[in-house]
């Protein structure tokens, strides 16, 4: 049987020579072009073929559709639907439009014998034959139906039947419906079967075909997994089975690929049949492959094959003992040579045979051995392997020994196979213990870390925490030296762990700082709107009580140790004193002290100790006995009084003009001085002459005069306009303390709304699209209401569940309404995280971890990858991968790094694996 594609030329086919040059000079080459000329009635048209030749190209194309002929057509029903449509749009991309209307019909791809009977009937143009109906075309002179059907073809676009004779034309008798209908579902079958083989097989659509004609001829009535088997039976099929196969087990490494796994990669025609297990048995006994436990892996020979074959007898000898675990100078000493001549051959040997390009069983172990630091007794109790696979790495291995990992970091290791990787946890993981259903290596940071997380979440005492923690290693029956800690070493240590906050009296309490996100944090303390000063943390930490609440502060000790540990080394211009002193820029203490003296001159010691502590955070008590011991010059009568100098009437004058704005931070106001005066004293703009120039003078600013009061001033800014964006203002002042204050408690009071960073509406505009305070507390009411099951959410998460409420038709983004819910307190708590805020009912802290743990625990286990996609498609929380493992790895819930996966706990892990 020769199969023929519509590919191929029309010399395959079985052509008289007179047919096959007639349908040449036509302009037929291809199988597909005659078939085409069939459909669209041109064939009888053709010059040079006659009607014999007609009648011949007929019968034969006919019988190609059989296979009577011994050729057989590769066509099938999408092929014929693909062949008509091809027709149709050739029949109407000739038919005569608008744009061609007066085209001549000599140049229409038109027969010369349709031709010439138009233009004898008077029709010339494509216009002339777009008007004339069918009855006209028939009353003209000598037009044979063929003819007229090939013109009213082309003007229509019809297209004739497919080609192929019928059944009554080849004598038969018409087949009954039910023997039609079921060689229509045999055909769809293998149409099914054919795809299905070619996908899988990887083999042309045509071969496919070619192959399932083979199997039908050879047993018509074959079905189901009878059919498959014989297909299956012709050697290239079972060869190209053989080859796939090979394949998928190739693609999976030294690892090897469970069979049930494999069975998923079979097509749905091999599913439910044996086939393919019988061609992987076939594959073992060629010696390709091994199949162990459920696992089909490629079959390597061993080291010990190629020893086992060496030519030299001595090599041989000398390898093969060696493998086998006989140290250098027992070999030298029997075969009379030096222990280094015994290593120089082996080693030589061995490295011939890995280099020689061939594969060895013990390769797989390679990349492990070049990567990791891993001893013989390690390797040992990992793998099931014998001495001569240790010893045959060793010595290929030509690296640097000094640049392998700790074997620990192999369990993150991508590379290496999963099921190797675990297989190493026994060795790397004998140095640990089971402490609180989580594995703590057993060291003496690891186990004080743990310790730490899960006992000191309160303020402990340090010599708390030593005797505590000795009594740990007893309940755990650790009694190391090496474990214990002493004196003031590991305190110095601890002082700048990551995970704890140190408070007074040399207190601390567990704190996870990289858990979480300080940039909002930093920007919104903005230590620099303080430079050139010398404050306390007490400051920060009075001044902004919501920020701290949010983060979980709870004293200035503890904030100062956080912004030490925080705080980019690299940028000099903050020093951290001596708890709780922060020094911002250039620092003088006495001129600071100098400064705020003549702001309030004359004040009596105790008045002016609450000034400085109220304008820089230092304690009363430390400003009377440090801060003011060189101030005696200024005392008198139980009075400090400074006089300050008035500045030139000329540069007085001209800062009036200059300094027409309502707020200023003052070394803003210097610079100007400077700008306006080169060479000047900036030192002649103190308290006093920024009095004298009409404003009010605050710690690091300020404002117009006219104003009765900072906070004035800053409400006039946040509700003078409908709508305020504070970045329009100067920088930094919405960092001022005086600022926020009024800023929170404006948002308290629902007068206004933060609906970006820094940008607020008020009330009265939200008033005009029927939005009231009532409004804002019924919106928080309801969410409370959606969430009382849902315990963690975001804006976004409860919008996705189906939570709505009139204030949506406002159309503000997410931010607008997370603010909306951030000033309930009552109701809520939350925690920035991934660029957004986590909501949860009630109060509570540790919101994010306690969020993981629940999402996790549902399931009890969670790929990294499916968690870290749930937290940004449905809450809108983006953290890259290597975040969220940290802050994993600070709760309860146990990562295996091998498969990538979250556990609710180290329990669940170990049951699975």
């Amino acid at each position: 049987m020769q199969y023929i594609s519509l590919e191929d030329g029309i010399d395959r086919l079985p052509l008289t020579v007179r047919s096959f040059n007639a349908l040449r000079r036509n302009g037929v080459h291809t199988v597909q072009e005659l078939l085409l000329s069939m459909e669209e009635g041109k064939l009888e048209n053709f010059a040079y073929l006659g009607k014999k030749g007609v009648e011949e190209i007929r019968r034969m194309a006919g019988d190609l559709y059989t296979g009577v002929n011994g050729f057989l057509i590769m066509l099938d029903e999408d092929e014929i639907s693909r062949l008509r449509a091809e027709s149709a749009a050739k029949a109407q991309a000739r038919a005569p439009s608008e744009a061609d209307g007066n085209t001549r019909v000599t140049d229409l791809p038109l027969s010369t014998r349709a031709v010439n009977a138009l233009m004898r009937g008077g029709i010339s143009t494509a216009d002339q034959l777009r008007a004339v109906s069918e009855e006209q075309l028939l009353r003209l002179p000598n037009l044979g139906p063929k003819t007229l059907q090939e013109i009213l073809a082309y003007r229509d676009g019809r297209l004739p039947k497919a080609p192929g004779p019928s059944a009554e034309a080849a004598g038969e008798a018409p087949r009954q419906p039910a023997a039609v209908e079921e060689d229509r579902e045999a055909h769809a079958a293998d149409r099914e079967t054919a795809g299905e083989l070619g996908a899988f097989l990887r083999l042309q659509p045509a071969i496919c075909r070619m192959y399932i004609l083979e199997a039908r001829k050879g047993d018509p009535e074959a079905r189901g997994e009878n059919f498959i088997r014989r297909l299956y039976a012709a050697a290239p099929v079972r060869r190209a089975l053989l080859s796939r196969l090979l394949s998928i087990v190739d693609a999976r490494g030294d690892e090897g690929i469970a069979m049930d796994i494999l069975t998923e990669e079979l097509p749905g025609h091999l599913r439910g049949t044996n086939i393919a297990g019988e061609a992987l048995r076939e594959l073992e006994l060629q010696g390709e492959i091994r199949i162990e436990g459920g696992i089909c892996a490629r079959r390597y020979p061993s080291i010990m094959d190629h020893v086992n074959a060496l030519e030299d007898t001595k090599t041989r000898r000398i390898v093969t003992e060696r493998l086998n675990g006989r140290t250098l100078k027992e070999i030298g000493d029997d075969l009379g040579i030096t222990r280094e001549r015994v290593r120089q051959i082996c080693a030589r040997a061995l490295k011939v045979a890995h280099r020689g390009g061939g594969r060895y069983r013990e390769d797989r172990y390679l990349l492990l051995y070049t990567r990791y630091v891993i001893t013989r007794e390690e390797f040992t109790l990992a793998f099931d392997e014998p001495y001569s696979t240790y010893e045959y790495l060793s010595n290929v291995f030509d690296g640097d020994l000094q640049s392998r990992k700790p074997l620990e970091a192999v369990l993150g290791d991508e590379e290496i196979p999963p099921r190797m990787r675990r297989q190493l946890e026994r060795p790397i993981y004998r140095d640990y213990v089971a402490v609180d259903g989580q594995r703590v290596h057993r060291d003496r940071q690891s186990l004080t870390d743990h310790y730490i997380r899960t006992r000191c979440r309160e303020l402990t005492a340090y010599n708390d925490f030593e005797q505590g923690y000795h009594g740990f290693l007893e309940e755990l029956g650790l009694t190391g030296e090496d474990l214990r800690i002493h004196g003031r070493g590991y305190e110095n240590r601890l002082s700048t762990h990551m995970s704890v906050l140190w408070s007074q009296w040399r207190r601390f309490r567990y704190y996870d700082i990289r858990s979480r996100e300080y940039g909002e944090f930093l920007e919104s303390l903005d230590l620099m709107q303080y430079d050139g000063m010398e404050i306390s943390s007490l400051k920060l930490f009075r001044d902004d009580p919501a920020l701290m609440e949010e983060y979980d502060i709870r004293d200035e000790y503890e904030l100062h140790n956080l912004l030490k540990k925080i705080w980019d080394k690299r940028d000099g211009s903050v020093s951290f004193g001596r708890m709780p002193t922060i020094a911002i820029g250039e620092v003088d203490r006495d001129a600071q002290v100098r400064s705020l003296l003549l702001q309030h001159s004359p004040v009596t010691a105790e008045r002016f100790s609450v000034l400085y502590e109220e304008a820089y955070g230092v304690k009363a008590a430390t400003v009377l006995g440090t801060y003011m011991r060189d101030l005696d010059v200024y005392f008198f009568d139980g009075i400090y009084s400074i006089d300050a100098g008035d500045l030139p009437e000329d540069q007085h004058q001209r800062l009036r003009e200059v300094l027409s704005g309502d707020y200023y931070a003052i070394r803003d106001v210097e610079r100007i001085y400077l700008r306006e005066f080169p060479g000047a004293d900036p030192s002649r703009i103190d308290p006093y002459t920024l009095k004298t120039l009409g404003f009010r003078v605050y710690s690091s600013y300020v404002v117009r005069g006219t104003y009765a009061s900072a906070v004035d001033y800053f409400n006039f800014l946040l509700t003078s306009r409908d709508v305020v964006d504070m970045r329009d203002h100067p920088a930094g002042i919405q960092n001022i303390v005086a600022f926020k204050s009024e800023m929170y408690r404006l948002r308290q009071e629902r007068e206004i709304v933060e609906f970006g960073p820094y940008k607020f509406i008020h009330i009265r505009r939200l008033a005009q699209y029927g939005v009231t305070r009532e409004t804002l507390e019924d919106y928080c009411r309801a969410v409370q209401r959606f969430t009382e099951q849902s315990l963690f959410f975001t804006v976004r998460s409860i919008v996705a569940e189906g939570f709505s409420h009139p204030l949506d038709e406002l159309g503000f983004d997410e931010y607008f309404y997370a603010a909306v819910l951030t000033e309930d307190r009552e109701r809520f708590s939350y925690q920035r995280m991934g660029g957004t805020r986590v909501f949860v009912n009630g109060r509570k802290s540790d919101i994010f971890k306690d969020m993981l743990f629940w999402l996790v625990g549902t399931a009890g286990r969670m790929d990294i990858y499916e968690l870290r996609d749930l937290l940004e498609d449905r809450y809108g929380i983006a953290l890259d991968k290597d975040k969220l493992i940290a802050v994993i790895r600070e709760t309860d819930m146990y990562y295996d790094v091998i498969m990538q996966a979250v556990y609710i706990d180290y329990d669940t892990y170990f049951e699975e694996v």
